[in-house]
């Protein structure tokens, strides 16, 4: 089994590049007129010299190791969140392969696949920006409209996902927007959809406690104010993924 899960992870290292991309390329603004032909288009380049990266520059978290995270260029510092995506990507596809693929019917299994990349490209995008785009939203919803299809599991996933929108909705207007956004409800109600009913309420709670405590961390080494905002987007896809990966584990915890 290690040869699978070995060539999945590297698969998943390279998705992760991908998402790289479309997050760091993502427009800052509201520019209607922006495509995703413009934002892939393109080489990819140095963002502070404009250098033109080679093949061998931009092999998956490898070139960042080999050039110790600086630019051949200009020697500046690359952002250490291009080899956390491509990580991340790596090992959730590793974990997809060994908890989910041998599992679950192959079309739930590549559904679940697509929606955990999007929830990565989601979460970074949030992560850099502060912003949930409706698209990766919507396609999101659309991924889990199919998984309640496929599950037969209608009640508990429609009840997940207006559970989601309606807690999320009510911290949304009790707090004026401050604490969330209009993105942090449908992703949430997305999420109910995905994960169904309990599995939406326990990844919504692991959002609010790996966001608490990256909250606390961040006070700590004085990167953040108590007062100062935090995207929370990267925090229920965090939860989500947990869920996915090892919800019957944690619930199981909890019980005790």
């Amino acid at each position: 089994m290690l040869i699978p899960i070995t060539i999945i992870f590297i698969f998943g290292l390279t998705i992760g590049s991908f998402i790289n991309v479309v997050a760091f390329r993502y427009p800052d603004d509201s520019t209607i007129g922006r495509t995703w032909l413009k934002i892939l288009g393109g080489r990819s380049r140095c963002p502070n010299c404009n250098k033109t990266l080679r093949w061998y520059e931009l092999v998956p978290l490898i070139s960042f190791l080999i050039q110790l995270g600086k630019c051949r260029g200009c020697g500046v510092s690359i952002s250490w969140r291009y080899p956390i995506v491509e990580l991340f990507s790596g090992l959730a596809a590793a974990l997809w392969y060994a908890t989910i693929f041998t599992t679950l019917p192959w079309w739930q299994a590549v559904t679940l696949a697509v929606a955990i990349f999007i929830l990565i490209l989601a979460a970074a995008i949030d992560a850099r920006l502060s912003i949930l785009p409706d698209g990766l939203n919507l396609s999101l919803a659309i991924l889990g409209l199919a998984l309640v299809i496929m599950r037969a599991d209608y009640i508990n996933s429609l009840v997940a996902a207006a559970g989601g929108i309606l807690f999320f909705g009510g911290i949304v207007l009790l707090s004026q927007g401050r604490a969330m956004g209009m993105g942090d409800i449908k992703l949430a109600g997305a999420m109910g959809l995905l994960l169904g009913w309990p599995g939406a309420v326990l990844a919504f709670m692991l959002s609010f406690i790996t966001g608490a405590i990256w909250g606390i961390l961040l006070i700590m080494i004085k990167r953040k104010k108590l007062r100062d905002a935090i995207p929370f987007g990267p925090f229920l896809v965090a939860g989500s993924l947990l869920v996915v990966f090892f919800g019957p584990q944690i619930s199981a915890i909890i019980r005790l």
